[in-house]
């Protein structure tokens, strides 16, 4: 029994022992700090010392005689390290959070091969970083990943990327163009609010959903081609794009959120399809405001959404639009009129049927044969 007493106490006491922390074991090599986890003997980069400008990162460092695996950068990495210009990291490093976020001077960075991810903030607010290339192996961009990265001007995005997390570009001032690559299906919140110098971009088929204000305050895109397969338009989407001069919604859209184009003031043409079923108020406020915008519907598209029928222009909550004619068919394409006739009527069918201009100019192409009146009364001679 003594015995059975005695290993159950030095099984408790080992137990304990095993719960005090361990003093953290710090190594500082070229500027760099690691530290050292005693449970999967491996390194992390724990932090920097103040100052350093040209990081390179090792994927070993020697302790007590040995070389140890260096496996990540554990938050808060260099986060607001303002002196850093570069960066060299190995294939072996994951990053955290945040890692990177507000290195204003970062100028250039190599992004290890091993990385599948780039966390959230990981660059976020890199104000000097003009160009990057991401890894094949990434498939998600996280949360504002490059968010704030005001010198930006192209960033190359692998084909297996399938997730551009909210906010990811926002705020990118400089950007002036991006390829999304096939196999993305949702475009995250915010992911490009105000790229003010956006002026255009290739959304893949694979995208079925544009967040809310994704591409609102890109002031400079002028088009966009939406997919036929997008279903969802988020609230405020395009709003104050004001150098965007046309829209085409595919027809899978249902539904026109709040403020999606609003304050879009140079919008001259808009098509919707009559797989519309609601229009938010303010979808297009301002919109048309001097000259109303051209609205290309069809004849099943629901007239109860036009708003208020005038005859000059039609009111969709604030915006103005007029609804032009798009076909005119004719009872007969040829018309025979027989010595002695005094009368035949031609017939004309508008489309679509809520066009604001019903008036039909008709002219002659010699009007010593044909002479037609104000009226549409043709007269014949000869």
């Amino acid at each position: 029994m003594k015995q059975i007493l005695q290993r159950l106490s030095a099984t408790i006491v080992f137990a304990l022992l095993c719960l005090l922390p361990v003093a953290a074991q710090e190594v500082t090599v070229d500027s760099i700090k690691y530290e050292l986890d005693f449970w999967s003997n491996t390194f992390e980069v724990s932090g920097y010392v103040d100052g350093i400008k040209n990081a390179k990162i090792r994927s070993v460092v020697s302790y007590n005689g040995k070389d140890i695996k260096v496996t990540s950068i554990r938050y808060p990495g260099f986060l607001g390290c303002t002196s850093l210009t570069s960066v060299n990291i190995p294939d072996s490093i994951l990053l955290c959070d945040r890692c990177f976020e507000k290195c204003s001077n970062l100028t250039s960075i190599k992004i290890p091969n091993g990385v599948t991810s780039l966390p959230s903030s990981c660059f976020e607010g890199c104000g000097s970083l003009t160009s990057i290339n991401i890894p094949t192996g990434v498939t998600s961009l996280g949360n504002e990943c490059f968010g704030y990265c005001s010198s930006l001007t192209s960033i190359n995005i692998p084909t297996g990327v399938t997730t551009l997390d909210d906010y990811c570009f926002l705020s990118c001032g400089s950007l002036t163009s991006i390829n999304i690559p096939t196999g993305v299906t949702s475009l995250g919140r915010m992911c490009f609010f105000g790229c003010s110098s956006l002026t255009s971009i290739n959304i893949p088929t694979s995208v079925t959903s544009l967040g809310e204000r994704c591409f609102s305050y890109c002031g400079s895109l002028t088009s966009i081609s939406i997919p036929d397969e997008v279903t969802s338009l988020g609230e405020g989407c395009f709003s104050n794009c004001s150098s965007l001069t046309s829209i085409k919604i595919p027809d899978g859209v249902d539904s026109l959120s709040d403020n999606c184009f609003s304050y879009c003031s140079g919008l001259k043409s808009v098509t919707l399809p009559h797989s519309i079923t609601s229009i938010s108020s303010s979808s297009f406020t301002r919109v048309g405001e001097n000259t109303p915008c051209k609205l290309y519907i069809d004849d099943e598209f629901d007239s109860n959404l036009l708003g208020k029928d005038g005859q000059s222009y039609y009111n969709i909550g604030d915006g103005q639009f007029v609804v032009p004619v798009q076909k005119i068919k004719l009872s007969t394409d040829n018309l025979y009129i027989n010595d002695g006739d005094n009368f035949q009527q031609v017939q004309a069918t508008i489309s679509p049927i809520s066009a604001n201009n019903k008036v039909i100019k008709v002219t002659s192409g010699d009007s010593t044969i044909v002479a037609i009146a104000d009226s549409g009364k043709f007269v014949i001679e000869g």
